[in-house]
This record gives structure tokens, sequence and C-alpha cells, in this order.
């Protein structure tokens, strides 16, 4: 899978406007360690609109530490999403017990940025090997 930098700084625009407007084919990178999917993107203090982090193995995530929020997209063994969490702001914790993986992405805060958002993962995943 294609690797990528997240931004280091906050100047990066991390809004929905941003992200309905984007024609970028989305970059997935996949976890490969146990450490890497642990850390996730704590270390980073923003996500660009057209990056995701794809953790895998995962059906739970938690924001604790983090900086900013996120959309997050649980993914059954097909790679289908099967919930998705808008605008999940630092200290939280989700799940989707039916997810065997879950994708996170630049926070949406309405629901046509979401419905894009969902669009482009799905052509994404169609596109890698789930």
């Amino acid at each position: 899978m294609k690797s990528f930098e997240v931004s280091s700084t906050n100047d990066q625009p991390n809004n929905a406007s941003v992200e309905a407007s984007s024609s970028e084919p989305l970059q997935l990178k996949q976890t490969a360690r146990w450490w890497d999917r642990l850390i996730g993107l704590l270390q980073h203090d923003g996500l660009d609109p057209n990056q995701a982090l794809w953790i895998k193995p995962c059906c739970i995530v938690h924001t604790f530490g983090m900086r900013f929020a996120l959309s997050l997209h649980f993914l059954d063994r097909q790679g289908q999403i099967v919930h998705s969490e808008p605008n999940v702001v630092p200290n939280q914790i989700r799940w989707c017990f039916k997810a065997h993986s879950v994708v996170e992405m630049v926070a949406t805060t309405n629901d046509e940025a979401l419905e894009f958002q969902k669009q482009r993962l799905s052509k994404a995943l169609s596109l890698s090997t789930v």
C-alpha cells in the first residue's frame, strides 16, 4: 500500500468543505505492526483530506491524546463499511463489534461530506487488497 505523510502543523485545512470538494484519489496507509495499530495518528497534529489510516485488525478505537477530530469508518472482513462515526473528538472511545478493521479519516461535520467520504473510501478499498 502507498504510505503518506500526515501534516505536522495545524495549518492543514481539516474541514468538511475541503473534504467534499476533493477530486484526488484517497491514499490508504495500512498499519503493518501491532505498534503502528496502537499508536495510530497520536503523534500527528492533523490529517490531509486525501489520506487515511487503515487499522487492521481493529474494532475499537480510542482518541485519547489526539490533537484533532477524526471520522471513523468500521469495515467488515470483506471491506464493506458497516458503521461510520463522523467528527469523533479527542478523548473518546468508539467501537463496532461487527467490524474487522477501521479507517481513520479527516473529521466531517455534515451528512453530505460524510457520504462523499464514504464513497471515496469505498472506491479506494475496491482498488486495494482487503
